[in-house]
C-alpha cells in the first residue's frame, strides 16, 4: 500500500481520479474526431471517385418490391 496519513492518501487518490477523468475525456474527443474523418473517407472509392451521401439513398428508398423494374 501507500505511505502517509489518511488525509494524504485521500488527496493522492483524488488526484489520480482527476487524471483518469481528464485522460478519458481527451481519449474520447480524439476518437470522435478520428471516427468522423473515417466516415468521410469511406465516401471515396479506392480510385478516388466520390460516392453520394448515403442519406440521399435513404430519402428515396422504398421497401416495396413492386418498384423493382420488370425487365431487370
Amino acid at each position: 500500500m501507500g505511505s502517509g496519513n489518511k488525509t494524504e492518501l485521500i488527496e493522492r487518490a483524488k488526484g489520480v481520479i482527476a487524471i483518469v477523468r481528464n485522460h478519458s475525456r481527451k481519449y474520447w474527443e480524439v476518437t470522435r474526431k478520428r471516427g468522423h474523418n473515417r466516415s468521410v473517407d469511406k465516401l471515396i472509392t479506392p480510385l478516388g471517385e466520390e460516392l453520394p451521401d448515403p442519406i440521399l439513398f435513404k430519402a428515396n428508398w422504398t421497401s416495396s418490391v413492386d418498384e423493382i423494374p420488370k425487365n431487370w
